[in-house]
């Protein structure tokens, strides 16, 4: 396999910013979801994890954007903990995104501690912000998100 030579790894963040947000706008279903996302008035909210890692290796590698993509990671933040709100975001984005060629895992990060135990065995703490629960997910490759801002970077 032959990977591409990639200038901007090890630069300055903004020039890696640059590069990241360029590589992910190539891919036709990040680009379609993150413009998409805005129109869910969500006020705090990431596309993450694997999907935009697996979109970088794929063009590093250059194989097709989405080639192993499973799933998108729709994150968000709110801090009303209810199990029907979370209900509620998840309906919206799924109609929002029916379309896509990959399963989309939606999470309240705000709740994760919730349920924590009793799927991994141990307990955590609540996330303070959605930005402390990415910091934690278990692999620093993943450990991305990213959105639109309202000037629409």
């Amino acid at each position: 396999m032959i990977m591409k030579s990639y200038a901007s790894h090890n630069q300055d963040i903004a020039t890696q910013m640059d590069s990241l947000t360029r590589i992910v706008l190539m891919n036709p279903v990040l680009e379609n979801v993150l413009v998409k996302a805005s129109s869910l008035q969500l006020e705090h909210y990431y596309i993450g994890a694997g999907c935009v890692t697996q979109t970088v290796w794929n063009y590093l590698c250059g194989r097709p954007l989405n080639d192993g993509i499973k799933d998108l990671d729709f994150v968000y933040y709110d801090e009303d903990l209810s199990y029907d709100k979370e209900g509620e975001i998840i309906d919206r984005v799924r109609a929002a995104f029916g379309e896509l060629p990959y399963q989309l895992d939606v999470k309240n990060q705000a709740r994760v501690h919730l349920w924590y135990e009793d799927r991994y065995g141990y307990s955590i703490q609540p996330y303070r912000s959605l930005e402390a629960a990415i910091n934690s997910w278990p692999t620093t490759s993943t450990a991305i998100g990213l959105r639109r801002t309202e000037d629409g970077t």
